[in-house]
């Protein structure tokens, strides 16, 4: 049954009533030809979020009425932690990609994989610098459409940010890096921070990180994917799906 994420989501009873929602609507007609009886996903985006499985019992080409078979909730916002929200609780901070369909490429699979938080800064070796926002927008729905296909819980958080100190500030760090330039590095400053509960994970360009790079961190550790020089996009894909399974 697909999934699909949405602002927020109506209840009457035990009935959801959907009102101008399109874009939904020509998905379930012409994609995947639903009919009346059908059976769906619809979850909400809000504080305590919501995950209901409806059978669609109405629609014409702007409203869908559907009867709600069954609920879950996913996620309590008065909740600190929830064993639920974000199982993988993965961030990864991204350098720059030098093709901005790399990062739409890099953002499918990281929401696929379910990382909780994906963050765009600019390493000293990255050509692209500056953040498009019409790309964002882009981004964002690849995300929302990449989440709903792999019915994850969440759509990740997607932030650019050219100062990421807050972000490592209270984080464990764990860096991917060239294994030559692990081994380098390891020897020359090797910091291994205390345990903290949350996760940062870093992945920079094919050609690594350099020493100004590397003067950002304040305490980290380094691992290495192996002696192959992996595409950057490829790196963060391995990493996540490899950091999740543990």
């Amino acid at each position: 049954m697909q999934l699909f994420i949405l602002p927020h989501i109506p209840t009457k009873g035990n009935q959801i009533i959907l009102k101008e929602v399109p874009e939904l609507l020509s998905q379930l007609r012409k994609v995947l030809r639903t009919k009346i009886w059908d059976t769906i996903f619809l979850q909400n985006q809000e504080e305590n979020i919501i995950r209901y499985q409806v059978q669609i019992i109405d629609r014409n080409d702007k409203d869908l009425i559907g009867e709600i078979v069954d609920q879950t909730l996913l996620y309590h916002a008065n909740e600190q932690q929830d064993q639920t929200a974000h199982p993988s609780g993965i961030s990864m901070l991204i350098a720059m990609p030098n093709k901005r369909d790399k990062a739409e490429l890099i953002v499918q699979k990281l929401s696929e994989i379910w990382v909780k938080e994906i963050l765009f800064r600019p390493a000293e070796r990255s050509i692209i610098k500056q953040r498009n926002e019409k790309k964002a927008e882009r981004l964002l729905k690849i995300s929302q459409e990449a989440t709903e296909q792999s019915r994850g819980t969440h759509i990740p958080q997607i932030t650019f940010c050219k100062d990421a100190e807050e972000k490592i500030r209270d984080a464990e760090v764990v860096i991917f890096d060239k294994i030559d330039n692990a081994e380098q590095l390891d020897t020359i400053n090797p910091k291994n921070p205390p345990y903290k509960a949350k996760k940062l994970w870093v992945i920079w360009p094919e050609g690594g990180l350099t020493q100004q790079d590397y003067q950002l961190f304040k305490q980290y550790k380094i691992k290495s994917l192996g002696d192959s020089v992996l595409r950057m996009e490829t790196a963060a894909i391995i990493a996540a799906r490899l950091l999740k399974n543990q």
